[in-house]
């Protein structure tokens, strides 16, 4: 639990992390625990998927039904002031964008299953996903595809790193 580390006040010299603090449910609580644990001059080094991570999914989802398929990520913004509120004065972040491409939703829906990237928004559907829906997402996504016949999945990432002064 990265809000609530178990490891002494001022004891670490290196946090790393790759996309795993997305997960945590507060930014401002562990922004605050990062820098607890960190030690004067120890640094955070982090990357982590951005608001504009697959949004052609989360389009076409959204033609679909009301419901929440897409995880929803905090800023570069967010977590920068997340950062100086509690303490950290050099952040360096950045944001890039990465356009993977699939042949086809389903295989993009099988790699998200499979590097364990679940929907943990408030206001998810509680119910399984019938053919028909998934009929819909397909047709939906279609006016994505590419020229080469590939369909893209973008993803933002932000990365850097944050030193405690």
């Amino acid at each position: 639990d990265a809000e609530d580390l178990d490891v002494a006040c001022k004891s670490q010299s290196l946090i790393f992390s790759n996309f795993a603090l997305q997960w945590c449910e507060c930014l401002d609580t562990l922004a605050t625990e990062l820098y607890r644990v960190l030690r004067p001059g120890g640094q955070l080094v982090l990357a982590i998927p951005g608001p504009a991570t697959l949004a052609e999914l989360r389009h076409a989802w959204a033609q679909v039904n009301s419901a929440i398929h897409v995880n929803r990520f905090a800023s570069l913004a967010h977590w920068q002031q997340a950062l100086v509120d509690a303490g950290f004065t050099r952040i360096d972040l950045h944001s890039d964008t990465v356009t993977e491409e699939h042949s086809s939703v389903r295989e993009l829906l099988l790699e998200l299953k499979n590097v364990g990237a679940h929907n943990n928004n408030a206001g998810r559907p509680t119910t399984m996903t019938g053919k028909q829906q998934l009929k819909a997402l397909y047709n939906a996504y279609e006016p994505y595809r590419l020229a080469n016949g590939a369909l893209p999945a973008t993803w933002e990432i932000i990365s850097g790193t944050v030193v405690k002064a």
